[in-house]
Formats: structure tokens, sequence, C-alpha cells
């Protein structure tokens, strides 16, 4: 590594010649790709099922592109962990008259004695970890959300039908109302209030109307797309199915993706204080090089070594700190494990409820209070019966439908919960 005096490469050269290089791949690495521009697309035309709605937000969504490159980043950090360091070049010149300077060029090599490196890359192997576990949540969460405003879609479609159904049957009791005024088998009065009660249900239709463009503003935003109206969803709103799952809690909260997470968290805490624990020995640098004295005419060999001495920075405080964050984790790990339980278990009896009170009320409420509006319609119109009577009928039978789809939704709901917390249903 001498330098001979008849080299066309002077020292200064040299040097010109690699900060030229560096600036150069420092100016080609900032030189990346620009950042793509998403624009939203619409809706495709045509029914929506949920099936077609989850492919659409699995592409669309932003919050789960955001986990997905969050994953590529933490990648590309495991990647990073494990290059070694990059030797040191120095040159030097002592004097400046010809004839009596000095030159000298040396290598500077750190070295990793203490497995600082390796401890570096299992820590970013669990940065990997944690980001594919906020994956799969943000999935989960994703798909819940998704399944929340799909049914609230189809409840909110159900809601405009029976309030429309509704305005038709009020339509027919004004109608029946007035021939009997018209008759003269009731006051005026009666025929009075059957238009107050057909203006209530108009405003009701008008509301319901509302509610589901509202529903499915929601929807086109978990969608990742520009508000629409103009699509409807395939399938009529029915009660969930029940989950199928093992009975303990306990057990589907350990591989719960919140679990999970949590312990990827301790995985991360425990590499980290690995790595602290390589960070308490100093790490040695190795020179090697060569000097050219013009006056002597000769070259000399440079051999040497530099160790950090720990006088003042041992790394005890940043030690301490990652076996409390280890603790921390720990206690996280148990908490996480008790909450998912205990929502699962809530989110299970939710479901239960619901199916079974749908269930009475399709099977024995519905039927008799549509007798029930029946029959009073039927006596109003032979004069046994009140028209207040044919109101209180109409009344009951539509609280006892909203009622149904309300129980109806509410078993949507809680298999969205069932399925957020246990991990479900994410590849259907």
């Amino acid at each position: 590594m001498a330098w001979k005096q008849s080299s066309s490469w002077s020292p200064t050269l040299l040097v010109l010649a690699i900060l030229s290089s560096g600036f150069g791949s420092v100016a080609s690495a900032g030189e990346g790709p620009s950042p793509s521009v998403h624009t939203m697309a619409g809706i495709p035309s045509g029914s929506l099922t949920l099936e077609r709605a989850w492919a659409l937000a699995r592409r669309a969504n932003p919050l789960l592109k955001a986990a997905t490159l969050e994953v590529e980043a933490t990648q590309g950090a495991l990647e990073q962990s494990g290059v070694r360091d990059n030797p040191e070049l120095s040159l030097s010149q002592e004097d400046t008259r010809k004839g009596y300077r000095t030159w000298t060029a040396q290598l500077d090599q750190p070295l990793d004695l203490s497995g600082r490196r390796q401890a570096s890359m299992k820590q970013a192997g669990t940065g990997v970890a944690i980001a594919e576990a906020d994956l799969i949540l943000t999935q989960s969460a994703l798909r819940a959300e998704l399944v929340r405003a799909y049914y609230s879609v189809l409840a909110a479609q159900e809601r405009v039908e029976l309030a429309q159904r509704t305005r038709q049957l009020t339509g027919a009791a004004r109608d029946a109302a007035a021939k009997r005024v018209a008759a003269g088998k009731v006051a005026p009065l009666e025929q009075t209030r059957a238009e107050v009660e057909q203006t209530a249900v108009t405003l009701e239709v008008s509301t319901a109307e509302s509610a589901l463009r509202v529903a499915k503003t929601q929807l086109t935003a978990v969608l990742g797309m520009p508000r629409s109206d103009a699509f409807q969803l395939a399938g009529t709103l029915e009660p969930a199915e029940d989950d199928g799952l093992p009975d303990d809690p306990s057990l589907l909260a350990l591989e719960s993706p919140a679990y999970v997470r949590a312990r990827r968290a301790l995985e991360a805490a425990r590499a980290g204080g690995a790595l602290e624990e390589s960070r308490a020995w100093q790490q040695p640098t190795v020179s090697l090089g060569f000097a050219r004295e013009e006056e002597a005419g000769r070259n000399r060999l440079i051999v040497g070594v530099k160790v950090p001495l720990p006088l003042f920075d041992r790394n005890r405080g940043a030690t301490r700190e990652a076996y409390s964050r280890i603790e921390q984790a720990e206690a996280q790990l148990l908490a996480t494990r008790s909450a998912v339980a205990a929502d699962i278990y809530t989110a299970r009896e939710r479901l239960r409820t619901a199916r079974e009170q749908a269930a009475h009320l399709q099977q024995q409420a519905l039927p008799a209070a549509s007798q029930a509006y029946d029959l009073a319609t039927r006596g109003y119109a032979l004069g046994k019966f009140s028209f207040l009577d044919v109101v209180d009928a109409q009344r009951s039978l539509i609280a006892i439908r909203q009622k149904y789809l309300d129980l109806v939704l509410e078993t949507h709901l809680a298999s969205a919960d069932i399925d957020r917390l246990t991990g479900g249903r994410l590849d259907s």
C-alpha cells in the first residue's frame, strides 16, 4: 500500500476521487422512485356481496396498505441490521516541503467481539414479527368494521322497505277511514287521525332513506372508495350462524391476533435486552496502514488497535431500561390474554342472546302481531273496532319488526367481534 513518487495518483487526488464517488453514490441513493398517487376507483356495478366487498377492501383500504408497507419497511431494517461496519480510510500528510513530506494511508476496521450484530439482527427480526402481527390485527379490525358496515347497510335497506310497506298500510287505513266518514258511520275526527298517522309514517320513510345513505357512506369509507349511493347489497338480512368455536375463551385468546402481537412484543423486549447487554462491551478498532517518508526514501508499516475505555458510559441505564421493558411486556401479555378472553365471552354471549330473541320474535311474536293487525283491520271495516285499535295494532307490528331487524343486526355485529378477536375468516 506504499506510494511511489512516480505514481500518477497523488494522495490529494485520491481523496478527491473518493469523495466524488461517495457523493455520487449518495445522490443516486436519493433518487428513488417518485411516490405513487393512488386514485380511488368506484364500486363496480351490480350487487355487492360480502366476499366481493372484502376483496375490494383488501385492495383499496389505505390503513391495510399502510400496515403492509410497515412490514416491508421492517424487512429493510432487518436487512440493514446484518450489515457489517464499513472500514475507514484515512489519508494524511506531514510537512509540505518537497523532499521532507511524509504520506500516510491507514485503514481502520471496527470489530464486533460482543455479538452486537447478531443481537441487532435478532431485534430487527422481532420488529418484522411485530409488523406482521400488526398487519393481522389491522386485517381483523378491517374485516370486523366491514361486516358491521355491510350488515348495517342491509339493515338500513330492510328498514326502508319496512317504512314503505308501513306507509302503504297507513294509506289503506286512511282510505278506509275516509270511506266510513263519507258513509256517515264515524266522525270526521277518525279521518284526521288517519291523515296525521300517514304524515308521521312519511317522515319515517324519509328518516330511513337518510339512514341508508349514511350507512352506504360508511361502507364506502371502509372500502377506501369515494362515496356512492348507486349500488345495492346482495342477499337478505338473516341471523348470523353460531361461531362453532371451542367453549373455553381462555384457549381462544391464546391464538387471538392481539395476544400474538403482545407475545411478539415480549420477544422484541427480550431481544432489546440482549442488544443492550452487548453494547455494554466496548468495540475495538484495528488499524493497518503504510507511511512513505520522502527524506529517508522508505516505507513504514503501521499497525494499531483502539479500545474505548468504559470510564463513564457503561450502558447501565439502557440495560436497566431494557429489563424494565421486558417486565412491562410480560405484564401486558397477561393483561391482553385476560382482556381478550373476557371480550370473546361477552361477544359470544351477545350472539347467543340475540339469536335466541330473534328466533322467538320470528316464530311467535311476529305471527301474533300480524294476526292482530289483520283482525283489527277487518274489524274496523265491519265497525267492530275503532281506528285507534287499528293504529295500536299497526304500531305493535312495526315495533316488533324493527326489534327483529335490530336483533338480527346484533347477531352479525357480535359475530364480527368474535372474528376480530379470534382472527377468523380473514381468507373468506
